[in-house]
């Protein structure tokens, strides 16, 4: 399937230059819900739920993409305010798991939910992938999770390296985006020239961002 993901043009051209892509923590990302998707009403469930979360957050982290890239909004909030950079991946549909959106917190029941202090597969799947209804914005999310031992460290970060199951096949500069073709194929290795290039342009009839038909020059 082929998935975006949109950030700032100097983190884009840092990604390209080193074939590789940050793994976020879920503490880090900017749902405070993240895997606290479940009612938490009772004060013993919310100190155990806080504490798988934290487990999960030291052992997992999350590749997020989306399925659309033509969302101002999303452009808006993960592109650098239309001066950043989209990536095109394909990534094999047995990898990605698409996010649940939900208009109320899933119930709880911890005693049938937990198993010797940690979750069982099927809940925690749900924690990783529910979020509430008003994020559907981000174009039906698609995230790749992996364990953080799969990845490697760079200071305080985690990155993998682009490979089969996470192949660059299209640049997308942002329509506020002042690098230029020559700029930006002379920031990427020789080795990604045939990713296709294209500059992006605000729509004239819709509220869309679309490709530029004069091209990226």
């Amino acid at each position: 399937m082929r998935v975006y993901h949109l950030l700032s043009a100097k983190y884009a051209i840092e990604n390209l230059k080193k074939q590789r892509l940050k793994v976020s923590l879920f503490a880090d990302l900017n749902d405070p819900f993240e895997l606290l998707s479940v009612e938490l009403s009772e004060l013993a469930n919310r100190k155990k739920f806080q504490e798988l979360k934290k487990d999960i957050n030291g052992k997992k982290g999350v590749l997020c993409f989306s399925r659309n890239w033509n969302n101002p909004v999303l452009w808006s909030h993960y592109g650098d305010k239309h001066k950043g950079i989209c990536l095109g991946f394909d990534t094999p549909d047995t990898l990605l798991k698409k996010v649940i959106y939900k208009g109320e917190r899933l119930p709880s029941d911890v005693k049938k939910e937990l198993n010797e202090g940690n979750l069982n597969g099927r809940v925690e799947e749900k924690l990783l992938i529910t979020k509430f209804e008003h994020w559907q914005y981000e174009e039906e999310e698609e995230r790749v999770i992996l364990p953080l031992d799969k990845a490697y460290k760079e200071k305080e970060l985690y990155f993998v390296n682009f490979c089969d199951n996470l192949k660059i096949k299209e640049v997308i500069v942002g329509a506020r985006c002042k690098i230029n073709k020559a700029e930006l194929e002379k920031s990427i290795e020789t080795s990604l020239s045939a990713v296709l290039s294209t500059k992006a342009r605000l729509a004239f009839k819709t509220f869309e961002v679309t490709k530029d038909r004069r091209g990226f020059r």
